[in-house]
């Protein structure tokens, strides 16, 4: 009697699964909207960058369109890393729902190794985050060492 019991899925679980994909693919649809207003932020304010010292060798309006290019590399980057995880975060959101209503074991597998791939560009993207941080740190403490 417990082995046929085992064998029959928990549909407490499926029911959990069902309601965290369809969380997260609001969450996809709604962090992929933020992108895109923050883009069209981006090109409808004109950039004001701050007057800086210009350092030797360059003229200031060198300088102005460096700090002006540094913010779309970082709006291009923002974009690709936010498309990224929307593909992960919305397959698995599809997939895991469709699989819940159809009763698939391997679509929900396939959902969740979506689901991995989420977490594991997070990841990687938080230590990218963490080495900068220590390298700004370094590089502060070394520049202030040999500052005078």
């Amino acid at each position: 009697m417990s082995e046929v019991q085992q064998s029959q899925p928990d549909t407490g679980l499926y029911k959990y699964i069902y309601n965290a994909a369809r969380i997260a693919g609001i969450a996809a649809i709604v962090s992929l909207a933020g992108t895109l207003a923050g883009v069209l932020g981006v090109f409808t304010k004109p950039t004001t960058v701050a007057p800086t010292a210009v350092p030797e060798g360059f003229n200031e309006q060198q300088v102005q369109q460096l700090a002006q290019g540094s913010v779309y590399i970082s709006v291009a980057l923002s974009v690709l890393l936010s498309v990224l995880v929307f593909y992960f975060l919305y397959r698995f959101s599809s997939l895991a729902q469709a699989a819940v209503k159809e009763g698939q074991q391997e679509k929900l597998q396939l959902a969740l190794r979506h689901l991995s791939r989420y977490f594991k560009v997070w990841g990687i993207v938080m230590l990218l985050i963490v080495g900068l941080f220590v390298l700004s740190l370094l590089g502060g403490m070394l520049g202030s060492l040999f500052a005078g």
